[in-house]
Protein backbone atom coordinates (compact mmCIF):
# COMPACT_ATOMS: atom_id res chain seq x y z
CA UNK A 1 0.00 0.00 0.00
CA UNK A 2 2.91 2.37 0.86
CA UNK A 3 4.71 1.45 -2.29
CA UNK A 4 1.63 2.71 -4.22
CA UNK A 5 1.32 5.81 -2.63
CA UNK A 6 4.86 7.04 -3.15
CA UNK A 7 4.15 6.46 -7.10
CA UNK A 8 1.11 7.94 -7.08
CA UNK A 9 2.54 10.96 -5.72
CA UNK A 10 5.68 10.49 -7.80
CA UNK A 11 3.15 10.55 -10.73
CA UNK A 12 0.49 13.59 -9.76
CA UNK A 13 4.30 16.00 -9.13
CA UNK A 14 5.31 14.57 -12.58
CA UNK A 15 1.87 15.29 -14.36
CA UNK A 16 2.06 18.96 -12.19
CA UNK A 17 5.56 19.51 -13.83
CA UNK A 18 5.31 18.34 -16.56
CA UNK A 19 1.65 21.07 -17.19
CA UNK A 20 3.32 23.65 -15.78
CA UNK A 21 6.35 23.40 -18.14
CA UNK A 22 3.99 23.38 -20.86
CA UNK A 23 2.30 26.50 -19.78
CA UNK A 24 6.18 28.15 -19.48
CA UNK A 25 6.46 26.89 -23.24
CA UNK A 26 3.27 28.43 -24.45
CA UNK A 27 3.77 31.53 -22.45
CA UNK A 28 7.42 32.04 -24.71
CA UNK A 29 9.50 31.11 -21.72
CA UNK A 30 9.07 33.90 -19.66
CA UNK A 31 11.80 34.33 -17.27
CA UNK A 32 10.90 35.41 -13.25
CA UNK A 33 12.51 39.13 -13.49
CA UNK A 34 12.78 41.86 -15.95
CA UNK A 35 16.62 41.88 -15.29
CA UNK A 36 16.44 37.91 -16.39
CA UNK A 37 14.73 38.70 -19.65
CA UNK A 38 16.44 41.58 -20.67
CA UNK A 39 20.13 39.74 -20.07
CA UNK A 40 18.33 36.67 -22.39
CA UNK A 41 17.68 39.03 -25.44
CA UNK A 42 21.40 40.69 -25.15
CA UNK A 43 22.61 37.23 -25.70
CA UNK A 44 19.83 36.71 -28.57
CA UNK A 45 20.93 39.74 -30.09
CA UNK A 46 24.62 38.73 -29.56
CA UNK A 47 25.17 41.90 -27.60
CA UNK A 48 28.09 42.22 -25.06
CA UNK A 49 27.17 42.81 -21.95
CA UNK A 50 25.77 46.08 -19.89
CA UNK A 51 25.68 47.46 -16.74
CA UNK A 52 22.50 47.76 -15.72
CA UNK A 53 22.31 51.39 -14.73
CA UNK A 54 18.17 52.47 -14.96
CA UNK A 55 14.87 50.70 -13.85
CA UNK A 56 11.58 51.29 -14.45
CA UNK A 57 8.79 48.69 -12.44
CA UNK A 58 5.43 49.07 -13.95
CA UNK A 59 3.51 48.54 -11.32
CA UNK A 60 -0.38 50.62 -12.41
CA UNK A 61 -2.06 48.94 -15.24
CA UNK A 62 -0.54 49.15 -18.57
CA UNK A 63 2.48 50.36 -17.30
CA UNK A 64 5.48 49.00 -18.83
CA UNK A 65 8.74 47.69 -17.31
CA UNK A 66 12.07 49.38 -18.65
CA UNK A 67 15.58 48.76 -18.12
CA UNK A 68 18.37 50.52 -19.59
CA UNK A 69 22.34 49.25 -19.54
CA UNK A 70 25.68 51.08 -20.55
CA UNK A 71 27.73 49.36 -22.89
CA UNK A 72 31.32 50.12 -24.08
CA UNK A 73 29.92 51.49 -27.66
CA UNK A 74 25.97 51.48 -26.99
CA UNK A 75 23.27 52.12 -24.79
CA UNK A 76 20.76 49.33 -24.58
CA UNK A 77 17.45 49.82 -23.68
CA UNK A 78 14.89 47.01 -22.60
CA UNK A 79 11.83 47.55 -25.69
CA UNK A 80 8.47 45.94 -23.54
CA UNK A 81 7.83 43.94 -26.87
CA UNK A 82 10.55 41.70 -25.61
CA UNK A 83 13.88 42.60 -27.53
CA UNK A 84 16.74 45.44 -27.00
CA UNK A 85 17.09 48.58 -29.04
CA UNK A 86 20.82 50.15 -29.04
CA UNK A 87 21.80 53.15 -29.20
CA UNK A 88 25.55 54.57 -30.12
CA UNK A 89 27.05 56.40 -27.24
CA UNK A 90 27.81 59.46 -28.07
CA UNK A 91 31.00 61.63 -26.65
CA UNK A 92 29.66 64.25 -23.90
CA UNK A 93 26.84 62.18 -22.64
CA UNK A 94 23.81 60.01 -25.06
CA UNK A 95 20.59 60.85 -24.90
CA UNK A 96 18.00 58.27 -24.98
CA UNK A 97 14.10 58.36 -25.45
CA UNK A 98 12.56 55.38 -24.02
CA UNK A 99 10.28 53.26 -26.38
CA UNK A 100 7.60 53.69 -23.61
CA UNK A 101 5.83 56.07 -21.16
CA UNK A 102 6.47 56.13 -17.49
CA UNK A 103 4.02 57.40 -14.73
CA UNK A 104 4.29 61.14 -12.68
CA UNK A 105 2.17 62.86 -10.16
CA UNK A 106 0.28 66.20 -11.08
CA UNK A 107 -1.99 67.31 -8.44
CA UNK A 108 -3.22 64.62 -6.72
CA UNK A 109 -3.89 62.45 -10.47
CA UNK A 110 -1.09 60.24 -12.26
CA UNK A 111 -0.55 60.66 -15.91
CA UNK A 112 2.03 58.83 -18.30
CA UNK A 113 4.41 60.55 -20.50
CA UNK A 114 7.37 60.21 -22.47
CA UNK A 115 10.57 60.03 -20.82
CA UNK A 116 14.32 60.52 -22.35
CA UNK A 117 17.69 59.27 -20.33
CA UNK A 118 21.28 60.25 -20.46
CA UNK A 119 22.82 57.26 -18.73
CA UNK A 120 26.31 58.72 -18.97
CA UNK A 121 26.34 62.08 -18.06
CA UNK A 122 29.91 64.14 -18.17
CA UNK A 123 31.82 63.82 -15.05
CA UNK A 124 30.98 66.64 -12.42
CA UNK A 125 27.59 67.14 -14.44
CA UNK A 126 25.28 67.63 -11.15
CA UNK A 127 22.49 69.02 -12.87
CA UNK A 128 21.10 69.06 -16.87
CA UNK A 129 18.40 70.67 -18.63
CA UNK A 130 16.70 69.95 -22.42
CA UNK A 131 14.99 71.70 -25.06
CA UNK A 132 12.99 69.95 -27.58
CA UNK A 133 11.56 71.73 -30.41
CA UNK A 134 8.62 69.85 -30.46
CA UNK A 135 5.96 70.86 -33.49
CA UNK A 136 2.94 69.46 -34.83
CA UNK A 137 1.17 71.17 -38.17
CA UNK A 138 1.32 74.79 -37.58
CA UNK A 139 1.77 74.22 -33.73
CA UNK A 140 5.91 74.56 -32.56
CA UNK A 141 7.36 74.69 -28.91
CA UNK A 142 10.57 74.78 -27.07
CA UNK A 143 9.77 72.14 -24.54
CA UNK A 144 12.65 72.82 -21.45
CA UNK A 145 12.68 70.40 -18.89
CA UNK A 146 15.19 70.20 -16.01
CA UNK A 147 17.05 66.52 -15.74
CA UNK A 148 16.78 65.00 -12.13
CA UNK A 149 19.42 62.25 -11.15
CA UNK A 150 18.35 58.73 -10.51
CA UNK A 151 21.32 56.58 -9.61
CA UNK A 152 23.74 56.54 -12.39
CA UNK A 153 21.40 58.84 -14.91
CA UNK A 154 19.91 62.13 -15.70
CA UNK A 155 16.29 61.51 -16.00
CA UNK A 156 13.98 63.75 -18.35
CA UNK A 157 10.15 63.24 -17.49
CA UNK A 158 7.64 64.76 -20.66
CA UNK A 159 4.47 66.20 -19.01
CA UNK A 160 1.43 67.04 -20.84
CA UNK A 161 0.93 70.94 -21.22
CA UNK A 162 -1.27 71.49 -23.45
CA UNK A 163 -4.47 69.39 -22.60
CA UNK A 164 -6.36 72.17 -22.90
CA UNK A 165 -5.07 73.78 -25.80
CA UNK A 166 -6.13 73.50 -29.14
CA UNK A 167 -3.04 74.16 -31.12
CA UNK A 168 -1.70 71.12 -29.19
CA UNK A 169 -2.99 67.55 -28.51
CA UNK A 170 -5.68 66.73 -26.14
CA UNK A 171 -6.28 65.83 -23.02
CA UNK A 172 -7.00 62.23 -24.16
CA UNK A 173 -4.20 61.83 -26.21
CA UNK A 174 -1.63 63.81 -24.23
CA UNK A 175 1.98 63.01 -25.49
CA UNK A 176 1.32 59.73 -26.88
CA UNK A 177 2.57 60.46 -30.30
CA UNK A 178 6.19 61.28 -29.51
CA UNK A 179 6.39 57.67 -28.47
CA UNK A 180 7.79 54.39 -30.46
CA UNK A 181 4.57 52.40 -29.92
CA UNK A 182 2.70 54.65 -32.31
CA UNK A 183 3.22 53.19 -35.80
CA UNK A 184 2.69 56.36 -37.89
CA UNK A 185 5.53 58.63 -35.63
CA UNK A 186 8.76 58.50 -36.26
CA UNK A 187 8.70 59.74 -32.24
CA UNK A 188 11.18 62.21 -30.48
CA UNK A 189 13.71 61.12 -32.55
CA UNK A 190 12.80 63.21 -35.27
CA UNK A 191 12.97 66.30 -33.11
CA UNK A 192 15.94 69.07 -32.78
CA UNK A 193 17.35 69.11 -28.90
CA UNK A 194 20.07 70.97 -27.18
CA UNK A 195 21.26 69.11 -23.71
CA UNK A 196 22.86 71.23 -21.29
CA UNK A 197 24.98 70.40 -18.71
CA UNK A 198 25.91 72.15 -15.48
CA UNK A 199 28.52 71.56 -12.07
CA UNK A 200 27.65 72.04 -8.48
CA UNK A 201 27.72 76.02 -8.85
CA UNK A 202 25.79 75.80 -11.64
CA UNK A 203 28.15 76.86 -14.31
CA UNK A 204 28.10 75.35 -17.67
CA UNK A 205 29.85 72.34 -18.43
CA UNK A 206 29.02 71.24 -22.07
CA UNK A 207 26.17 70.91 -24.57
CA UNK A 208 25.25 69.10 -26.62
CA UNK A 209 22.94 70.55 -30.40
CA UNK A 210 21.54 67.92 -32.16
CA UNK A 211 18.68 68.24 -35.45
CA UNK A 212 17.35 64.87 -34.44
CA UNK A 213 18.66 61.59 -32.66
CA UNK A 214 18.39 60.44 -36.48
CA UNK A 215 21.29 62.68 -37.00
CA UNK A 216 23.21 61.77 -33.95
CA UNK A 217 22.87 58.23 -34.52
CA UNK A 218 24.17 57.98 -38.39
Amino acid sequence: MKRTYLLRTARNLLLAALAALLIWWMAGFPLPTPELTFRRAERQALAEWSELVWQYEGTAGGDKDLLVGLADRFVHVWHPNGYVLFWPRQEGGTLVPLPAETRYQDQGSSYTGPVLLVPDPPEGAESARLTITLSINNWMEDYIVGGTRQGQVFFFQLEMRHQNDAHSMDEATGFSWLTYERPDSLGLSQYPYTLEFFDASGNLLSTIRQEGWLEAAG
